[in-house]
């Protein structure tokens, strides 16, 4: 029996966007890790070591994913994180945002 790829599927991975909760495709999203020390980065290049949590680029978005630390502990599986890393976060993806996707 043949299998199908499911429409959505034929084009990549989904994630959801931890500011809307939007299943969106991994590569139009901006993928955030943590290192042990609670520094929250933007991953551009998508392959730094490590849990990521994903939102998308809009704006609310972001500001929601960042107003709410509890969903970003969460999906980082980490216990503490950086203010100040977190408040230099919106400052890069507010300054290249599209520069985030490749």
């Amino acid at each position: 029996m043949k299998r199908t790829l499911l429409p959505e599927r034929a084009e990549g991975p989904t994630r959801t966007c931890l500011g809307c909760g939007a299943k969106l495709l991994k590569k139009k999203m901006l993928r955030f890790v943590a290192d042990r020390d609670g520094l929250v980065m933007v991953d551009q290049q998508k392959c730094l070591p490590g849990r990521g949590a994903y939102c998308c680029s809009d704006y609310k978005c972001l500001a929601m994913f960042i107003k709410k630390k509890g969903r970003l502990l969460r999906a980082l599986r980490v216990t503490k994180i950086d203010s100040s890393s977190v408040l230099r976060l919106v400052d890069e993806c507010r300054l290249d945002i599209a520069g985030c996707f490749n």
